[in-house]
């Protein structure tokens, strides 16, 4: 989809229809394992009641609706998407959770004390219009969390962008130019925190993730595919822009070749049986194998330690904003 394709999305019912058309080819399927854990760790920091109704908005296929639940095994939970084909296979993945979609007669009314949004803001086609759709749903004392990319600045993506021509949109709310192409919008925190005071709700705590080692984990692990894009030195902006971005390139590059072939390598020496000859000429690659572990390790550790330390700092590309109202 091209940007001002792109640009189309503003419009509810050209985004029912592109997610229709997503979920239809397993859009959003699954999530990476330590993406899933970081939400666990936020929700389970939040000092929630010990039991609630929660709401997960933009629910898609289900995937974090379960997620919640899991963690919060008291509350009970429940999902709602825009798109009817992603609500349709949520309720045929997750058949113990409730599943609904808009103009669903017995969602009508429903409120909650909690409402989780998760990759959800950034691609809505009225931000303050879906802004005041959740509220709705809402109770007076009530909670929302908020997990979307970050715009602040500062982070490992935000340096590539203003290195780059065109790096940040702002005819596409500041979106960065490898971002999804649903994505309409990159927020700050400071804006979402303004959006979200107009209906009463203040921030209470923040979280953030990718300010350097978590990007370099997951672009060259989840989606080493965007790194030729992101990393394309003829878009500098100028003469030193080109030379940080061409040297950027090939350590990504090196990173993801590393951690792909140590990935491959442990899943052809497992399926191989004992003592076959494939596995002996397998063993003449233990070296490099060794060399592209001690890579992936490195990149995960420090990611890790990123994650633990530094979560609370602005500088992220992605953000867990937790804001209440009323004293929830």
């Amino acid at each position: 989809m091209s940007e001002s394709k792109t640009a189309h999305l503003y419009d509810r019912q050209a985004s029912a229809a592109f997610y229709d058309e997503r979920y239809a080819h397993g859009y959003m399927d699954d999530w990476p394992i330590r993406k899933k854990q970081k939400i666990q760790e936020v929700l389970r920091s939040l000092d929630l009641p010990q039991e609630g109704i929660a709401l997960d908005f933009g629910c898609g296929t289900g995937v974090v609706t379960e997620l919640i639940a899991q963690t919060l095994p008291s509350w009970t939970v429940v999902g709602t998407d825009l798109s009817t084909i992603a609500i349709a296979t949520a309720r045929q993945r997750y058949g113990k959770r409730q599943f609904y979609a808009p103009g669903d007669s017995e969602f009508a009314g429903k409120t909650f004390d909690l409402v989780v949004t998760h990759h959800v803001l950034e691609h809505v086609y009225d931000i303050a219009e879906v802004l005041d759709e959740i509220g709705r749903y809402l109770k007076p004392k009530a909670a929302m969390l908020h997990i979307l990319p970050c715009g602040n600045e500062g982070s490992f993506c935000h340096r590539l962008c203003k290195m780059r021509k065109g790096g940040i949109n702002p005819q596409l709310g500041n979106r960065f130019f490898f971002e999804d192409e649903g994505h309409v919008r990159r927020l700050t925190t400071g804006e979402l925190e303004n959006l979200c005071a107009r209906h009463g709700f203040a921030l209470k705590r923040d979280y953030y993730t990718g300010q350097h080692y978590g990007a370099i984990d997951y672009f060259t692990k989840i989606e080493p595919h965007l790194i030729p894009r992101m990393t394309d030195w003829s878009q500098g902006i100028d003469a030193e822009a080109k030379r940080k971005i061409l040297w950027l390139g090939l350590y990504l590059r090196g990173i993801a070749a590393c951690r792909s072939f140590a990935g491959k390598f442990e899943k052809k020496w497992w399926q191989m049986s004992k003592g076959s000859k494939d596995r002996l000429r397998l063993s003449l690659a233990l070296p490099f194998h060794l060399i592209a572990r001690a890579v992936d390790r490195r990149v995960t550790g420090k990611a890790l330690e990123e994650w633990n330390t530094k979560k609370s700092y602005r500088n992220g590309d992605q953000m867990f904003l937790y804001v209440t109202r009323n004293g929830f």
